[in-house]
């Protein structure tokens, strides 16, 4: 799955994406190519239920927008 960049009107958006069900042989690969903090990773790895990612629409530039992670739990960035 990609996560696309914020637009405009997205701005102070914080979205949780969270793995609700997996046993640790289904991953779940989110590539996100417009994201600061944290580790400034490119993708975020789920392979169990109660994973959480938590990001937020922040503007960077003049017409620049990238997701903010903002906290982690049993994510893999890399």
């Amino acid at each position: 799955m990609t996560l696309a960049a914020p637009t405009a009107a997205q701005l102070g958006i914080e979205k949780a994406i969270s793995m609700i069900a997996g046993d640790g042989t289904n991953t779940v690969t989110l590539s996100f190519a417009n994201c600061i903090g944290g580790s400034a990773s490119t993708t975020a790895t789920f392979d169990a239920a109660g994973e959480t990612l938590v990001v937020r629409a922040v503007q960077t530039g003049a017409s620049t927008y990238r997701w903010l992670i903002k906290k982690e739990h049993g994510v893999t960035l890399s």
